[in-house]
């Protein structure tokens, strides 16, 4: 009991409590920030759209949720990065429930969920809104259920209803993110088939989980297609095989080496762990080897990686389903080793005092420095001070949680454990809340929008905002609007910008010319034109703004319905 409220204690410390501790990111947070939000403002939960257009790149199951979120808790940030948030969560709870089902050793189950929590990866999407976490916690749940099928002691009756539950949590990944959310369990349960030469389950086991995968999509499914018939042909050909074979044609290219680092850098600081077993290497792995836990792991963990690694497109997201049966082998590890060898707790008290010594006085020398050019800041560059503030803000965190390390020297190495958690839970609560101020304006530009929509005082609806494909998301977003339309370059509505002109209706990209003649109009709604404050805007001579907003980074120029208005300058 003490160690579930320890590990709850944990989780909200890290990923909870830091949800609402800083505006949203531009682009990717308030693109599913702003989907569900016009899903609640039209009340159509079926075809998910940007700025009123068809947007296909994405199922639904993952807006549905931050949609959720929002009836609840409001639309606001803590409830944009909530589904990202408790997908890690539970996501850690079922590589508990996986290793302690097939371990039956509560405190490696424990060790487990927190080394997932721990990794580096896991925690930068784990408080971030997008729809990776969510994914991973529907394949995590597919390859527990499906791990526990191919274990031959259960009965048959609790095997079929195991392949049936992953089928469930297969049709739930695919709403999420599409067939990524398969390459675990399939994957995981191919290579494990294989290596155990159990042939005959190559061809009884896919199809009760097919079959129940296709009952959850069917009704979704078949409700879009009746909606919009081209999202099925858009998403599976272009979000799919395009991205993963179109070479230098397709989204995000990169080579082929680009997703290891992020993986092997990405377990850090769980992996700081392994230590344990420096001493002992060659032994531990070969009693791993005989577990049948540890084998279907390392083929869910590292057949997606091969997978996604030859896709022609890449993103650092797309391996976060490795991680789950990575920290299963990095938890297994270490507990063998401890186990094992004696030699394994020596090492790992090193290890905690090291980190507690480096961070004790890495914190305490950056709190002095940052105290002794507080008389520089008003002088210093823009920006300086809230990077100072960040600095000191770190070092003082990580000045305690050196301290704590230290000062656990002579409990024992599980309670160590915690303090060494304790060691990255610190930072990760209270940096969050000092990250907006110290990143410029084109990451977070929610401070100058809110400015902007203050001093404007009009109604969305009848405000269009002319702006650039890399502030779209965020002035839909902050303005609460759909009436976006884009000034010479389309970015990601490129499809919505084609079928506009093919269905004859008004596109979202705008020319300058197209502009001009917008703004010459005798009656027309407001107009807010955003754009970079260091790139030219449109040449428009003879009509001027009635209100100009300037920041270090951003401008935005008013041309109200009514010109009568007086200018103004925000600074």
């Amino acid at each position: 009991m003490k160690n579930a409220l320890l590990f709850l204690l944990f989780f909200a410390a890290v990923y909870l409590i830091p949800l609402g501790g800083r505006p949203l990111v531009t682009p990717d947070e308030f693109r599913y920030a702003e989907i569900p939000r016009e899903m609640l403002a039209s009340g159509d939960f079926v075809v998910p759209r940007l700025f009123g257009e068809p947007y296909f790149e994405k199922p639904v199951l993952g807006y549905w949720m931050t949609a959720a979120a929002f009836s609840v808790f409001g639309v606001n940030p803590f409830a944009v990065r909530l589904p990202a948030a408790l997908g890690t969560g539970l996501t850690a709870l079922f590589v508990m429930l996986w290793v302690f089902s097939a371990m039956h050793d509560r405190r490696q189950a424990l060790l487990a969920g927190l080394m997932y929590l721990g990794c580096g990866m896991v925690y930068a999407l784990g408080v971030f809104a997008v729809l990776d976490s969510p994914m991973t916690m529907c394949g995590t749940a597919a390859m527990v259920c499906a791990f526990g099928y191919l274990q031959r002691e259960r009965p048959a009756s609790v095997r079929a209803i195991l392949l049936a539950l992953c089928g469930v949590f297969c049709g739930l990944g695919f709403m999420t993110k599409g067939l990524p959310a398969l390459a675990g369990p399939v994957l995981g349960s191919l290579g494990y088939v294989l290596i155990e030469k159990r042939w005959k389950e190559l061809f009884l086991m896919p199809w009760l989980p097919l079959l129940f995968a296709v009952l959850v999509v069917l009704p979704w499914g078949i409700a879009v297609h009746r909606a919009d018939g081209d999202f099925w042909r858009y998403f599976i050909e272009v979000e799919h095989l395009q991205r993963f074979s179109s070479g230098g044609g397709s989204q995000h290219p990169q080579p082929w080496w680009f997703l290891l680092p992020f993986f092997f850098g990405g377990v850090f600081p769980s992996a700081l762990l392994l230590s344990a077993g420096a001493g002992s290497f060659r032994a531990v792995v070969r009693r791993m080897a005989s577990v049948p836990l540890y084998r279907f792991s390392l083929f869910a963990a590292v057949l997606p990686l091969i997978l996604f690694s030859c896709s022609s497109g890449k993103l650092p997201t797309y391996i976060l389903p490795c991680f789950p049966p990575a920290a299963v082998l990095m938890a297994g590890f270490v507990a063998c080793a401890l186990r094992e060898h004696q030699k394994s707790e020596k090492i790992l008290r090193l290890l905690f005092d090291v980190c507690g010594c480096v961070a004790a006085a890495a914190g305490v020398l950056t709190v002095f420095f940052c105290i002794a050019v507080q008389s520089d800041l008003v002088s210093g560059p823009a920006g300086f001070a809230a990077v100072c503030g960040l600095a000191a803000a770190s070092g003082a965190c990580g000045a305690a949680g050196g301290a704590l390390l230290l000062l656990s020297r002579k409990r024992a190495v599980r309670v160590r454990l915690w303090f060494f958690a304790a060691f990255f839970m610190i930072p990760c609560a209270v940096v969050p809340f000092f990250i907006s101020d110290a990143l410029n304006e084109s990451k977070m530009p929610s401070g100058v929008f809110g400015k902007v929509r203050r001093a404007l005082d009009t109604d969305p609806e009848r405000l269009v905002v002319v702006t650039t494909p890399a502030l779209m998301h965020a002035a839909a977003w902050e303005f609460s609007t759909s009436g976006i339309r884009l000034l010479d370059a389309v970015g990601e509505m490129e499809y919505a910008h084609l079928r506009a002109k093919k269905e004859n209706r008004v596109s979202p990209l705008m020319t300058r010319a197209e502009f001009a003649r917008f703004l010459r109009r005798k009656e027309r709604e407001d107009v807010l034109y955003i754009h970079w404050s260091d790139r030219p805007s449109a040449d428009i001579r003879d009509v001027r703004p009635a209100s100009v907003f300037t920041t270090s980074e951003i401008t935005a120029k008013y041309y109200p319905a009514e010109r009568k208005r007086s200018g103004a300058k925000l600074k």
